[in-house]
């Protein structure tokens, strides 16, 4: 595979480069399985269900109900996993910042009744960050599901701005690593050895199972400027259809046209648009002229006709796993299930009656629980969480970060700026991994004329969530704050980009930019070339 040095492309404010990050939506895989039983509702240790327990290591969070043992070896697993698909994105294992959470339930029909639908496993964005939400036994019956999902999370902090297809399609080469076996075992294909990679203990990266090999063969290719305009939505009529044609793609280019994909790679790494970047290493096929796509067509039929789809092997890695644990309470696992849940009723009043109960049964078991109390005065009267409610839920637990978050984003008044701001530095450390709480001070800081004093938690903010376009726009005000005009626009356009149709910022995103377009002597936005739709 072409991979691209990611560390050194991880620049900042203030650096002598920097690269900054837009949003890439994180696809959901809709891997086929079969869950034991029918579902069946979460019981809470306070209710005869078994306990909950956090394991935290140096780079997940994983909050489960299994047994101790099982636990710990699920999150060296997972410490593996993570190293062996850096080794196959960028050559080695470089340093990704913050930890990813994972939830993983003990019971497949608990899972089924959380997931709604019938998966192995999900990537969610719930409170705190993004979550990959898995059967237990995930790593077992299903890893490159769950390898699948990991590679998209970590792809996000490499490549910044990925179009639909070559999001899909590196998951898919990737994740063949989360599974021994011997190459001889794939059906088809060529195999190389990569320095390191001994054939007993190596993993390997871009293979064409069998099961792969025919459904390429079998399903009709989707066209390639359908294939690189694709969103992300599923053909519900050949659900696999758009899937099968990116995997096709990506591995045509790694193994037919290395260098043009390093390139594009290089370019994607550096934030530019899919659409400029691809334009610049593939300027034969220009997808505003289709005709000229006619030849990558005829390349990708020939290509999944020949079979020989080549893959690599990396080296299994040895890697230390220490671990810290505690005890959840009944209330966290509350709160926490109901927000990484997918499976919502479709009718709104049943997905709050059901949210409420969750959030009722939390603060029935722990009053204090601060994001119980704010979540369920939303879902009542609509006005603002009782302050005081919050205090004594600070008071309560003074090593919680995140009651220390809560309380702080609640105190609106200008007399209460002080113990605002003293309650956010409580929460950045306490919750140093927490990009919210970083992101908030760095904005409080430079909305009261202290921008120098809020670079570094902007920075940190951007390090943690690159796909968040609010985020950025702190990053981008600071910056403008600083007298970095260039910096400050730059990342001012990434914002915009990043941002959904609607939202509680979009304006004031908008507004930024406008700013710094008329501060920084920029054509304004309708000048430019239109940014495309990113999935």
């Amino acid at each position: 595979m072409v991979r691209v040095k990611a560390a050194s492309r991880w620049g900042k404010v203030g650096s002598v480069t920097m690269a900054s990050r837009a949003l890439v939506a994180a696809l959901l895989l809709a891997a086929a399985a079969t869950a034991a039983g029918a579902p069946e509702p979460y019981r809470c240790e306070a209710r005869g269900g078994p306990p909950w327990r956090e394991y935290r290591s140096a780079h997940f969070v994983a909050d489960t109900d299994l047994a101790p043992a099982d636990a710990r070896q699920l999150v060296a697993q997972l410490e593996q996993l993570h190293a062996l698909e850096l080794q196959a994105l960028v050559g080695e294992v470089v340093e990704i910042p913050g930890r990813l959470r994972v939830v993983a339930l003990r019971d497949p029909r608990q899972f089924r009744e959380l997931a709604g639908q019938e998966v192995r496993a999900y990537y969610r964005h719930a409170h705190g960050g993004p979550a990959v939400v898995l059967q237990s036994e995930g790593l077992r019956v299903a890893p490159e599901a769950v390898a699948h999902e990991l590679a998209h999370h970590l792809s996000r902090f490499l490549f910044p701005r990925q179009p639909a297809w070559f999001s899909e399609g590196l998951a898919q080469f990737v994740e063949t690593a989360a599974t021994p076996r011997r190459a001889e075992e794939a059906a088809v294909g060529s195999h190389i050895a990569r320095a390191g990679a001994g054939a007993a203990g190596g993993r390997w990266v871009g293979l064409a199972p069998e099961a792969m090999a025919k459904a390429v063969r079998a399903t009709p290719l989707v066209p390639a400027h359908s294939l690189l305009a694709w969103s992300g939505r599923i053909d519900h009529a050949v659900p696999t259809r758009f899937h099968l044609s990116s995997w096709l793609l990506y591995h045509y280019l790694w193994n037919k046209r290395s260098g043009e994909l390093s390139g594009y790679q290089r370019r994607l790494s550096d934030g530019e648009s899919p659409a400029a970047a691809w334009l610049a290493a593939f300027p034969g096929y220009d997808p505003a002229r289709p005709e000229t796509l006619a030849g990558l067509d005829a390349e990708l039929e020939r290509y999944r006709r020949g079979g020989r789809f080549t893959s690599y092997q990396v080296p299994l890695p040895e890697v230390q796993v220490p671990v810290s644990e505690r005890a959840l309470g009944s209330a966290e696992v509350h709160v926490l299930l109901a927000g990484v849940r997918a499976g919502w009723p479709a009718p709104r009043a049943e997905a709050e009656a059901l949210l409420a109960a969750e959030l009722d049964e939390a603060l029935r078991e722990d009053p204090t629980n601060p994001i119980a109390i704010v979540q369920r005065a939303r879902l009542g009267a609509g006005g603002p969480p009782p302050l005081a409610a919050l205090r004594a839920s600070v008071a309560a637990r003074p090593g919680d970060g995140w009651a220390w978050f809560t309380l702080a984003s609640q105190l609106r008044a200008p007399q209460e700026a002080k113990e605002r701001e003293a309650c956010y530095r409580e929460a950045v450390a306490l919750e140093p991994d927490a990009a919210s709480a970083q992101n908030s001070l760095a904005w409080l800081l430079v909305e009261s004329g202290r921008a120098r004093e809020a670079l570094p938690f902007a920075n940190r903010a951007v390090d943690l969530a690159p796909w968040d376009p609010v985020i950025i726009d702190t990053l981008a005000v600071v910056a403008g704050e600083l007298g970095q005009c260039p910096q400050a626009l730059q990342l001012a356009r990434r914002a915009v980009e990043a941002l959904p149709p609607e939202g509680e910022r979009t304006s004031a995103v908008r507004r930024h930019l406008e700013d710094f377009q008329r501060r920084c002597g920029s054509p304004p936005a309708s000048s430019a070339a239109p940014v495309p739709e990113h999935p």
